[in-house]
């Protein structure tokens, strides 16, 4: 079986020649078949006796009352010529025929089905051709091409013990390539610190009306001084730890802690301080994830115990194309303020969701839109609320410039009449972030990022209006 002896060989120029002359394939796991192949077509093309190919596909039905001999040689060429050249809607049909004839070969049946199913990123399908193929133990490039999809669908584990398990009978340079893969394993499964600094100018660090007087029920309230919005420059921190562990095929467990906040030396009754924590389960294949995380928070502000929060997300998330992606989350939280008089009227519970769709035309670009909804209900119904919204964003990275911005307008009504007015209210809100960094100015992997972010809030209740702004310049990594 000449050609099918080839096809097993040529794994070797598939898979180690390319992603030595370009290992950064490793970072991104998803486009390593499309790559590794496209870049292999030159190295592969000169082991193929291309006079000898039969003739064009549309000449050629495969006929199983032909002569044993000339069937499998005719096939096999097929199949060859068509996984060399990426054919892969031809070779469904060639297969489809292929499968029907009495005698055919199985082995070169799953190994090129595989093949095709990988290419079409059906990592889940080809997987189980190749564990088919690679219960003869002496079909070692197969099951190193194995190992490979293993990587590629996230099952890390299952990669690291099939690569460690061939890798004394793969040649050298393959054996180099193990490592490689078996090196991203470890980097991407051990524990992730993160660390952040902003340096923020914040012109409403209280959240305050800027009113000086409002009436009702035709009194006049003045606000004095220390009711206005007040002003202050600040250090915004955050530090955690994270990590994924693949506990077996494609699930994984995720856990976190971290620790996050704001410190205003002229403003102290304002700082913030946050430790939350995470332990939740994710599955994930090469094109999709899915994954539910319980998670608490515990608050402190001006140095006192604030409020603690508890509950669930749920996200997804599914890679459409090349260029489309779509995201689902959800969150349910609860929450609790340790002072009785905030307690009684802001206890309560919030349901958030949203649905993104992101769209990446070049590695530099990327676009996105999304609808999002949030259903709070709390102790007082005046302070309970729905809010629906939309979000637009952007992105580009450049080789020496970065900019991100994101727009966001939602609607927010309330439950009932205000304390205040006897009024229902109704809030607009629109937000816009924008960030900007230079990758030349880099210390050791730290880029500098100048942010701006703006919250406009127009209620038909002049009390609720707002308009906060800051600047600040944001430091982080992470490792």
């Amino acid at each position: 079986m000449k050609l099918y002896q080839f096809g097993m060989t040529s794994l070797f120029f598939l898979y180690a020649m390319p992603l030595q002359a370009n290992p950064t394939i490793l970072q991104n796991p998803s486009q390593n078949s499309t790559m590794v192949l496209s870049q292999a077509v030159n190295t592969v093309v000169d082991r193929v006796d291309w006079a000898n190919l039969p003739a064009p596909l549309e000449t050629i039905s495969i006929n199983p009352l032909q002569q044993e001999t000339t069937i499998e040689q005719t096939n096999e060429d097929i199949i060859t010529h068509l996984m060399v050249n990426h054919q892969w809607d031809k070779l469904a049909k060639v297969l489809m025929a292929y499968q029907e004839i009495a005698d055919h070969d199985p082995v070169l049946y799953d190994y090129a089905m595989g093949a095709m199913l990988r290419a079409q990123a059906k990592h889940n399908q080809a997987i189980k051709h190749y564990e088919k193929i690679t219960q003869d133990p002496s079909l070692i490039f197969p099951k190193f091409d194995l190992a490979v999809m293993y990587f590629e669908n996230k099952q890390y584990k299952d990669a690291k013990t099939t690569f460690e398990a061939i890798k004394p009978s793969l040649p050298t340079p393959m054996q180099a390539l193990s490592e490689q893969y078996l090196a991203a394993i470890k980097k991407i499964e051990q524990p992730k610190p993160n660390f952040g600094l902003n340096i923020e100018q914040n012109d409403n660090v209280n959240n305050a009306s800027s009113l000086r007087e409002f009436d009702i029920g035709g009194m006049t309230f003045v606000f004095n001084d220390e009711s206005l919005p007040k002003s202050a420059t600040g250090l915004r921190y955050d530090i955690g730890i994270s990590r994924e562990h693949n506990v077996s095929g494609r699930h994984h467990l995720y856990s976190s802690i971290g620790a996050n906040g704001v410190y205003y030396p002229s403003q102290r009754d304002y700082d913030e301080f946050a430790l939350r924590g995470e332990l939740g389960y994710r599955y994930k294949t090469i094109k999709s994830s899915f994954g539910i995380t319980p998670f608490a928070v515990q608050d402190w502000l001006g140095g006192d115990q604030y409020q603690y929060q508890w509950g669930v997300g749920v996200g997804a998330t599914h890679r459409m194309s090349a260029n489309w992606q779509i995201t689902i989350s959800a969150n349910h939280s609860q929450k609790n303020y340790n002072d009785h008089d905030i307690s009684k009227r802001y206890d309560g519970y919030a349901n958030d969701g949203v649905v993104m769709a992101l769209y990446q035309p070049t590695d530099r670009w990327l676009y996105y839109t999304g609808l999002e909804a949030r259903h709070e209900r709390l102790a007082d119904s005046s302070e309970s609320s729905n809010r629906q919204g939309l979000r637009l964003g952007m992105g580009y990275y450049g080789k020496d410039v970065g900019v991100r911005a994101m727009l966001r307008h939602t609607k927010r009504e309330f439950l009932a009449p205000n304390f205040w007015y006897g009024e229902v209210r109704h809030d607009t809100e629109t937000q816009f972030i924008g960030t900007l960094w230079y990758n030349k100015l880099n210390y050791k992997g730290f880029v500098p990022q100048i942010n701006y972010r703006r919250q406009y809030t127009d209620s038909n209740l002049a009390l609720y209006d707002r308009d906060n702004q800051a600047w600040f310049l944001t430091i982080e990594k992470m490792f």
